[in-house]
């Protein structure tokens, strides 16, 4: 993992300034799982407004290519990441203890 790109998402999962969701990288209420949040962070793609999600450049649940390069994030990792927030519930607190010892 790039780990410029990794210091400043660990810092957003924990300031607190992201509502955590599920299932969607964003929703319309500004719900964020913590791929969403990556893609805030990489700031490569901006959200759009989709039929009923947010979406970057049409990714609803997984990165756009271009963000996943820029962090350096390969489809199992965000696939394991998608895991922790939507199927166990993780906090972004301790998804981000997660992406510190891990990635």
């Amino acid at each position: 993992m790039n780990p410029e790109v990794k210091t400043k998402w660990v810092a957003a999962l924990r300031s607190g300034e992201y509502k955590q969701g599920h299932y969607r990288l964003r929703s319309k209420l500004n719900e964020f799982c913590c791929l969403g949040v990556l893609c805030e962070v990489v700031g490569l793609i901006e959200a759009k407004d989709g039929s009923e999600y947010m979406h970057y450049d049409g990714w609803t649940a997984y990165l756009p290519t271009p963000i996943a390069s820029a962090a350096e994030v390969s489809r199992d990792t965000q696939e394991e990441l998608a895991m922790l927030n939507d199927a166990q519930g993780l906090s972004f607190g301790e998804i981000a203890d997660w992406i510190e010892s891990r990635l």
